[in-house]
């Protein structure tokens, strides 16, 4: 489980290595793991009706690391596939008192929804990447549901307080995880709202740090999706129990779900992805916005099933396996 931040690495000439040591791991996750917990379960049947039975992974410590929802067989000798996501819809919390949490904000905000609530959409500049390509992609299907409101290259000022407004967010930008190296601090781990990588010392850099977080409060928060590297990923060291990760973070912020990555994101399965998610998400009808519990997990259970079944995708397990629900 250790060799996942190096199996992450998206270098061209060790990528192929890298999948396919992804596979031989999502394989043993399947046969070690996750399929016996769904056999005693009872959930490796087909379910009574189209809609797939929910479970919630609780992990701390090394284990964080490890992609339980996609665990599965890829193709065998036969030509079978097998997989954990085609007989549940997976999603993470740091406690069981967490989801309990979770919940309740949920169905609050079920009782609660506004016919026009806010999207918070934000994206950074990137010479080498484009994020505003995805926000473009996503921006015509949430706007007939939400009103959309767009910031690129923001200020830390005016993300926070956008932030206490709005139901529903959506980053595209860079994720910076921080280890426990003193005198940093999981906490310190942020989104990247302006500046590239390449320069991350740089004054005019803008950033969105865990700590920044700690002070939100948005009673209407509904749902963060985190389209940026590693959001879930827990640090290593002497702090890898504690689940200090920017994902959890907006959990503990009021957001019922997000949605982050367990390690790098590529830039275009990103997009594709986040696209995918939203349509399956809140589609074409006029419904109002009222999350319903299960609502944001199966879209993104979906749109990874379809991303995965892609023949220009379907093998770079790097790209699409990172993608996480988390909450409620």
């Amino acid at each position: 489980m250790s060799s996942i931040p190096r199996l992450s690495k998206r270098h061209p000439l060790k990528l192929a290595d890298n999948n396919d040591e992804m596979r031989d791991l999502l394989k043993w996750l399947w046969l070690s793991a996750v399929k016996p917990v769904l056999e005693h379960l009872g959930y490796l049947s087909p379910p009574s009706s189209s809609a797939l039975p929910r479970i919630w992974w609780i992990t701390n410590g090394i284990m964080s690391m490890a992609p339980f929802h996609a665990a599965g067989i890829y193709e065998d000798a036969g030509g079978q596939v097998e997989t954990a996501m085609d007989f549940v819809v997976s999603s993470y919390i740091s406690t069981a008192r967490a989801l309990n949490f979770a919940r309740a904000k949920a169905k609050v905000q079920q009782q609660t929804a506004e016919s026009k609530e806010r999207a918070l959409l934000i994206t950074a500049t990137d010479k080498d990447l484009d994020f505003e390509t995805e926000i473009q992609g996503i921006q015509e299907t949430i706007g007939k549901h939400y009103e959309p409101v767009m910031l690129k290259d923001a200020s830390r000022k005016d993300v926070l307080y956008h932030l206490e407004n709005s139901s529903i967010m959506h980053f595209a930008c860079h994720g910076i995880s921080i280890g426990f190296e003193p005198p940093k601090s999981p906490s310190d781990s942020y989104l990247l709202l302006k500046g590239t990588k390449e320069d991350l010392g740089n004054e005019c850099n803008e950033k969105l740090t865990i700590d920044d977080l700690a002070s939100v409060r948005n009673p209407s928060a509904r749902l963060a999706y985190l389209s940026a590297c590693s959001t879930a990923k827990v640090p290593t060291g002497k702090l890898i129990d504690e689940m200090i990760h920017i994902a959890n973070a907006f959990q503990l912020a009021g957001y019922p779900h997000v949605v982050g990555t367990l390690w790098e994101a590529e830039n275009e399965s990103a997009g594709i992805l986040s696209r995918s998610f939203y349509e399956f998400f809140l589609g074409d009808d006029d419904k109002v916005p009222g999350l319903q519990t299960r609502d944001v997990a199966v879209a993104l259970n979906q749109a990874v099933r379809k991303l995965m079944r892609d023949p220009d995708w379907g093998e770079d397990f790097v790209a699409w396996v990172p993608f996480v629900h988390i909450g409620a």
